[in-house]
C-alpha cells in the first residue's frame, strides 16, 4: 500500500490527512473516510485502530482517507455547539471523492466512538454515501440520529465489554432502526484493544460486500 500525507480546507482551518491507497491497479477504486475517536482521550488519525482499518482496506482494494479533526474550541468538547467535526468531515468527504482514480460514486464511511458521532450527526447532510460503519457510537448519538432514514447499508458494531457505550444498550436501539445490521465482538472493549485487527477485517467485509454491487 501506498500512503501520503495532505492537507485539505475546512471552512478557515486547514485539515492533516493521510490519503492510504492500495498496490497496483488504482483506477476507479471505492473510499472510505475514517473517522477518528474522541481527541479529549488521545484519539486521532494515527490511532491504532483507526490505522488498522486503513491497512486493511488498502490490501483489499480500498483507498481511504484518515483525518485530524480541527482542535476544539472548548476543553468540554461540545462538537454539537458549533458543527465545526461535521462540517470537517464533510470537507474530508469531498476530499476523498476528488482525489484521483477514487470512484465518487463508490465513497462510504468508517467511524470509531467519538467519529462514529460525528458520522450520525452529519449524515443528513451528506450526499450519495455508499454505507456506514460505525464502531461503538453511544446510544444517545444512534437513537437522536437520523440514520432510520439513511437507505444504504448500515452497520454498527459493540464489544462486550464496553463500558462506555455498552452493547445491551446499543442493541436496543438498533433494533428500532430499520435495517441497521448490529454486531457484537465478544472481548471488545471501548478502545477495542487487541482487537484493532479484527475490526479492520470486519470492516473489509461490509465495504467489500456494498462496493460489489
Amino acid at each position: 500500500m501506498k500512503q501520503q500525507k495532505i492537507g485539505f480546507p475546512s471552512g478557515n482551518v486547514n485539515l492533516d490527512g493521510i490519503i492510504t491507497t492500495p498496490e497496483g491497479n488504482t483506477d476507479n477504486i471505492p473510499g472510505v473516510v475514517i473517522c477518528h475517536p474522541h481527541p479529549i482521550f488521545g484519539g486521532n488519525m494515527e490511532s491504532l485502530v483507526v490505522k488498522q482499518i486503513s491497512s486493511v482496506l488498502a490490501e483489499n482494494g480500498i483507498t481511504s482517507l484518515r483525518f485530524n479533526f480541527r482542535e476544539f474550541p472548548n476543553n468540554d468538547g461540545d462538537f454539537g455547539k458549533t458543527g465545526d467535526q461535521v462540517y470537517d468531515l464533510k470537507s474530508a468527504f469531498n476530499t476523498l471523492g476528488d482525489w484521483p482514480n477514487v470512484n465518487n460514486k463508490k465513497i462510504a464511511l468508517a467511524g470509531v466512538s467519538f467519529g462514529s458521532s460525528v458520522i450520525l450527526k452529519a449524515l443528513p447532510e451528506l450526499k450519495n454515501v455508499a454505507g456506514v460503519f460505525l464502531a461503538c457510537p453511544t446510544a444517545n448519538a444512534l437513537r437522536n440520529s437520523q440514520i432510520a432514514g439513511f437507505n444504504k447499508p448500515k452497520i454498527v458494531l459493540s464489544g462486550d465489554k464496553d463500558l462506555i457505550a455498552p452493547s445491551e444498550l446499543l442493541y436496543e436501539v438498533s433494533k428500532t432502526i430499520p435495517s441497521l445490521e448490529f454486531k457484537v465482538l465478544h472481548g471488545a472493549n471501548h478502545a477495542w484493544e487487541s482487537f484493532e485487527t479484527k475490526l479492520g477485517q470486519e470492516a473489509y467485509g461490509f465495504f467489500t460486500n456494498i462496493f460489489s454491487r
